[in-house]
C-alpha cells in the first residue's frame, strides 16, 4: 500500500493560531515535511499526558521523562513501516488482523510470520483477531514462566537444590543479572566468568602445591603457616611501625630537655564501650622508649596483647631465631621479618579468582567436574528460546498502542484543537473540578505549587492551586485550574471541592493558593468602584463603631450615676429622712434627683441637635436643587466622573484579558510551546461554564 501526504497542509485557527489540521492516519504524513516552528509544542514532560503507561515508555525511549518532537516523527513512521490499514489509525481501534499489516515491508512482513505463532499460542486461527488484551494477557504468561526470553535463571526458578545452589553461588561471587522480573539471575556471561575464575584459582593452587614449598622458602618463610603468619604481620603492622616512629620522637625530646606528652584519658571512655575500644585501638602499642626495642613481654596496650604473643610464637622465633633478644623486638629485626614476607606479598598479588576462592577448593572442584555448569547452560538456552515470541508481542503491544493513541497524541502535541472543543478533553487535563457550584474543565497537574505560581504568574490569568486527595493506593497530587469567567467570590484558600478524574473517578480536593487576577471586563472594569466602595464601608464602619462606643460609654456613665443616686436616695429614707413637697427638683438641696433629670436632658438635646442637623442638611440639598432650573448638568457632572475612572481602567482590563495566555501555565509545568494560547470570549466559557439547571 503506497503511504503518501495529503497534497497540501490544511491549517485552522485556534483562539488565532494557526494550527495543523489532523483528521486522520494520512494527515501524520505530513508531519516528516513539518518543520518544527510550526508545531503548537516541540517537547513536554511525560507526566502531563493522560494515557496508557506503556505507551509513554514507548514513546520515551530514552527514559528521560521527556516526549520530543523526533520521538514523535519516529513512532509515526515505525508504525507506517509495519501497518498497512490506516483506517485502523483513524478509527482508533485497539485490534487488527494480521491481514493489516503491509505486506510490502519487510517489517510487516517479519511481525506477520511472528504473529502466526502467537495466535497459535493463543488458540486463534491464523485470521484471528489481536487484541492489545490478548497480547499482554501472552506477555504475563511468558513473564511469570521460567523462561522468559531473556536468558538469565534466577535461583528462585530452579526447582533442583544442587543446581539452585550452584546458580547463588555464581551470583554471590561474580555478581548476577537481573531478569525481566527484577531479580538476579545467571545468564551466559556470568556463567563462563564463573568457572574462568574457578579453573584459574585451581590452577595457581596446583602450581603452588607442585612448587615444594617449605619453611625457609624465600616464597614461603613459614611454610604451610605462611599464609596464617603474613595476615598476623599485616594486622600489626601500623600500630608497630607506629611505636617504633614515636620512639624515635621521645629520643629527640630526651636530647632537646623536653618531656614526652602524655595524653590524658576522656571521662567518656569509662561511661562508653565503643569509645572505649576506640581509645584502645589509637593508643600506642606500648609505651615508647627512647633507643629500646618493643618489650613483648612487658607492658603493652591490651588490645594487642594476644596478638603480639601469637607474632613471638609463630612469626618472630622462626623467622629472626637467635637474633631475637629474648622478648625484645628491635626495629632492624622488625624490617627484617617484614621483608622475609615480601616475595609472598607479590606473589598473592598475582593470584586469579580471588572472588571464588571463598567457596573451598573440593566445592570449586565439584563445579568443574559435574554436570551443573552444562545444565545451567540447557536452561539458559531454553530461556533464549521464547525470546523472539516475547519481542514479536512487544512490537505488537506497541503497533496496538501507536494506533489507538497516535491520532489523538497528536492533536495534543502538533496541534491543540480538543483544548477548544467543549465535548472532548485534552491529554494533557486531569478531569473536570466541580467547585463552588460551578464546573471547571481545565485542570493541569503540577509538581510543586510555589516554582510553578511563581512561573505561570505572567499567564495573567486567575489560578487556583489545590490538592487533590489520592486513594489508598495513590499518592496525592497538585492541580492548577484557571479561573476565566464568572465570580471569583468563594474561590478561596481552604475552599473543598471534587474532582472528576478522566477514568470517572472522583477525588476530594482542598485549594491551597490562589494567583488572583481578572476574570471578566465587568469585574475589571468596576473593580476601582469596588474598592472605593469596601474603602468607604469601612470608614463608616469605624466611624459606627466610634461612635457607638462613645454613645455607650456615656449612657453607661450616667446610669451609673443615677444608681447611684437613687441608692443614696433610699439610703436616706431608710434612715428616716423624707422628700418635702415644697423641696424642687434639681435644687442644690436635692443634688441627686437634679443629676438624674439633667443627664437626661442632655441625650435628649443632644439627638434633638443630630436631627436638627439631618434636617437642615436636607433642606439645604433639596432647596439647591429646587432653584436649579435643570437636574442634567449634575447628570452629566456625575457621568464625567465615574467616565474619568472607568474608561480607562476598562481599557487596561480588557487589554489584560485580551493578553491572557494559557500556554504560560504548560510551559511552567515544563512544555516547550512555539505560540501563545489566547483565551477568547468563547473559551473563557469552555474552560468556565455557567452550569445549567435542569428543566423540571
Amino acid at each position: 500500500m503506497v503511504k503518501r501526504a495529503s497534497n497540501r497542509l490544511v491549517f485552522e485557527k485556534y483562539a488565532g493560531v494557526r494550527q495543523l489540521r489532523i483528521e486522520k492516519a494520512e494527515d501524520l504524513l505530513a508531519l516528516e515535511d513539518l518543520e518544527e516552528p510550526f508545531w503548537m509544542a516541540t517537547s513536554a514532560p511525560v507526566h502531563q499526558f493522560s494515557c496508557d503507561l506503556a505507551l509513554l515508555r514507548t514513546l520515551d525511549p530514552e527514559g528521560n521523562q521527556r516526549i520530543r518532537s523526533c520521538d514523535i516523527r519516529k513512532s509515526v513512521s515505525w508504525l507506517f513501516q509495519r501497518l498497512g490499514n490506516l483506517d485502523r489509525i483513524t478509527h482508533r481501534d485497539e485490534f487488527l488482523f494480521l491481514r493489516d499489516l503491509d505486506p510490502d515491508s519487510e517489517e510487516g512482513r517479519d511481525l506477520g510470520e511472528a504473529g502466526v505463532t502467537i495466535l497459535r499460542n493463543l488458540g486463534e486461527p491464523e485470521d484471528g483477531q489481536l487484541t492489545l488484551d490478548r497480547v499482554r494477557e501472552r506477555m504475563q504468561v511468558l513473564a511469570r514462566d521460567d523462561r522468559n526470553g531473556d536468558g538469565v535463571v534466577p535461583p528462585s526458578s530452579v526447582e533442583d537444590p544442587r543446581l539452585r545452589s550452584f546458580v547463588r553461588d555464581i551470583i554471590e561471587t561474580v555478581g548476577g543479572v537481573a531478569d525481566m522480573n527484577g531479580a538476579l539471575g545467571v545468564d551466559s556471561t556470568r556463567l563462563d566468568r564463573f568457572l574462568e575464575s574457578v579453573q584459574a584459582l585451581l590452577d595457581w593452587r596446583r602450581q603452588v602445591s607442585g612448587s615444594g614449598a617449605r619453611p625457609g622458602d624465600d616464597l614461603f618463610p613459614l611454610g604451610d603457616a605462611t599464609s596464617e603468619g603474613h595476615e598476623l604481620v599485616t594486622r600489626l603492622a601500623e600500630p608497630i611501625d607506629s611505636y617504633f616512629t614515636l620512639c624515635r620522637v621521645a629520643e629527640l625530646n630526651e636530647s632537646l630537655g623536653k618531656e614526652v606528652p602524655h595524653p590524658g584519658v576522656g571521662t567518656e571512655a569509662f561511661e562508653d564501650n565503643e569509645k572505649a575500644l576506640q581509645y584502645l585501638r589509637q593508643s600506642p602499642i606500648a609505651r615508647p622508649q627512647p633507643s629500646a626495642g618493643l618489650r613483648i613481654d612487658h607492658q603493652v596496650n591490651p588490645f594487642y596483647r594476644e596478638d603480639l604473643h601469637n607474632l613471638e610464637k609463630t612469626v618472630l622465633a622462626p623467622i629472626l631465631g637467635s637474633s631475637l633478644e629474648g622478648s625484645v623486638l628491635r626495629e632492624s629485626a622488625w624490617h627484617s621479618v617484614k621483608k622475609a614476607f615480601e616475595p609472598f606479598e607479590n606473589w598473592l598479588s598475582q593470584k586469579p579468582g580471588g572472588q571464588v576462592e571463598r567457596l573451598g577448593p573440593e566445592t570449586l572442584k565439584s563445579y568443574l567436574r559435574g554436570d551443573l555448569a552444562e545444565r545451567l547452560r540447557k536452561r539458559i538456552r531454553e530461556d533464549l528460546a521464547a525470546g523472539p515470541e516475547l519481542a514479536a508481542l512487544r512490537d505488537f503491544e506497541r503497533l496496538l498502542l501507536l494506533q489507538r493513541w497516535l491520532l489523538d497524541l497528536c492533536n495534543n502535541f502538533v496541534s491543540f484543537p480538543y483544548l477548544y472543543d467543549p465535548d472532548r478533553r485534552a491529554m494533557f487535563e486531569t478531569g473536570r473540578l466541580v467547585l463552588e457550584g460551578r464546573y471547571f474543565n481545565l485542570n493541569v497537574r503540577v509538581e510543586d505549587v510555589e516554582s510553578h505560581s511563581s512561573a505561570a504568574r505572567r499567564s495573567g490569568t486567575f489560578l487556583l492551586y489545590s490538592q487533590v486527595i489520592g486513594s489508598r493506593a495513590e499518592k496525592d497530587y497538585f492541580v492548577v485550574t484557571p479561573v476565566t469567567a464568572g465570580s471569583v467570590e468563594g474561590l478561596v484558600v481552604g475552599k473543598r471541592g471534587v474532582l472528576f478524574d478522566l477514568s470517572g473517578e472522583e477525588r476530594d480536593t482542598v485549594i491551597l493558593k490562589v494567583v488572583a487576577n481578572p476574570v471578566s471586563l465587568s469585574q475589571a472594569t468596576f473593580a476601582p468602584l469596588r474598592r472605593l466602595a469596601s474603602l468607604l464601608l469601612s470608614a463608616t464602619e469605624r466611624v459606627g463603631s466610634g461612635t457607638e462606643k462613645q454613645v455607650e460609654t456615656t449612657v453607661l456613665g450616667k446610669a451609673g450615676s443615677i444608681g447611684a443616686d437613687l441608692g443614696g436616695k433610699v439610703a436616706g429614707l431608710d434612715g428616716g429622712a423624707s422628700i418635702l413637697p415644697s423641696q424642687k427638683p434639681g435644687s442644690p438641696d436635692e443634688k441627686g434627683s437634679g443629676g438624674l433629670l439633667a443627664g437626661a436632658r442632655e441625650v435628649v438635646l443632644a439627638g434633638g441637635v443630630t436631627v436638627a442637623a439631618l434636617v437642615s442638611s436636607f433642606a439645604y440639598v433639596t432647596k439647591t436643587l429646587s432653584d436649579m432650573q435643570t437636574i442634567y448638568p449634575i447628570l452629566v457632572v456625575l457621568f464625567l466622573g465615574v467616565g474619568l475612572v472607568l474608561v480607562p481602567t476598562g481599557l487596561v482590563a480588557y487589554t489584560r484579558l485580551r493578553a491572557r495566555n494559557l500556554g504560560a501555565i504548560l510551559e511552567a509545568s515544563g512544555w516547550a510551546l512555539n505560540s501563545p494560547m489566547r483565551i477568547t470570549p468563547k473559551m473563557s466559557r469552555i474552560l468556565s461554564p455557567r452550569p445549567v439547571p435542569p428543566n423540571k
